[in-house]
């Protein structure tokens, strides 16, 4: 890596904390962990977005083609934030369950996934900025964006086409495995917390 390079993926991962994320980590693309079984578990068992997103399978590219793209880039950045969820779905439940499939939570998880969006967002037009034109930013969860996305209305196409971006699970990167490998400690959701993970390609 040329010093060029080093400064601006310093100054991406510094940019991406300002912006609010908990943390941020330059890596190698050859790094990220591209997995088939990842886009499995979107179907069986089925997400109840499943077909019901244009940001999620079936509607984005497959694990196959995501790995053939990533191998053209040299590096990548990935954004960590931890959010806390202190309400009374949390306090009420003593089963993580339950709690999970809770309308309150699953709003809850949907902010978080929004807010984080604009942080990746923010960062790949950083990357365009630094002259990385193939930048590409990959969120966390599904899209939030619209309360109900417009994949239900035929003829339709997405309403925030500079805005919404697909989440790292959705292309079939093993999210937990990349983000170990790059240092990260990548803990499950709890009762009161959640870490989610989003990446940004750049090239």
């Amino acid at each position: 890596m040329d010093q060029k390079t080093e400064e601006n993926l310093s100054t991406l991962c510094e940019e991406a904390k300002k912006l609010g994320a908990t943390d941020a980590k330059a890596i190698k693309a050859s790094d990220i962990i591209v997995d088939p079984r990842v886009n499995l578990k979107c179907r069986v068992p089925i997400c109840g977005f499943y077909g019901n997103s244009f940001m999620c399978p079936p509607y984005v590219m497959s694990a196959s083609e995501f790995q053939e793209i990533v191998s053209k880039y040299s590096y990548a950045v990935i954004i960590e934030d931890v959010k806390s969820f202190k309400d009374d779905v949390t306090q009420k439940k003593d089963d993580f369950a339950e709690v999970f499939k809770d309308k309150s939570y699953q709003k809850s998880l949907l902010l978080a996934a929004k807010e984080f969006g604009e942080i990746i967002n923010k960062i790949e037009s950083k990357c365009f900025g630094l002259g990385y034109r193939f930048s590409a930013g990959f969120g966390a969860g599904t899209c939030g964006l619209c309360e109900e996305c417009a994949v239900k209305t035929p003829g339709e196409t997405c309403r925030h086409p500079f805005k919404a971006r697909p989440s790292m699970e959705a292309v079939g990167i093993d999210v937990f495995s990349t983000a170990e490998r790059a240092g990260f400690k990548a803990d499950t959701p709890t009762m009161d917390k959640v870490t989610i993970y989003g990446i940004v390609l750049v090239n």
